[in-house]
């Protein structure tokens, strides 16, 4: 089946260094767009069953769309805290 689907640049960008990365050419575009489409599928699914583990009750189940980032006074940024990390050999 064909589609024409309009997608943000920047997201096509994305996906073509994905698709160069995984399998060396751009001619897969259309697999990589369909493996990430699955993957969200599947992420989908993984919380509808962990909904369903809980009795269906929403309030027991915190996705990462329901985290807010928080900064904490004096903490060190995440680029500082890799530099160390690396510098260590972690």
């Amino acid at each position: 089946m064909k589609v024409t689907l309009s997608i943000d640049r920047e997201v096509v960008e994305r996906i073509r260094e994905r698709a160069v990365g995984k399998r060396g050419n751009l001619r897969t575009l259309s697999e990589e767009v369909e493996d990430v489409l699955r993957d969200s599928l599947a992420t989908e699914q993984v919380l509808e069953g962990l909904k369903a583990m809980c009795c269906g009750r929403q309030d027991h189940l915190v996705t990462f769309e329901d985290v807010d980032a928080a900064d904490f006074p004096g903490a060190a940024n995440s680029n500082q805290i890799l530099r160390q990390m690396r510098r260590r050999g972690a």
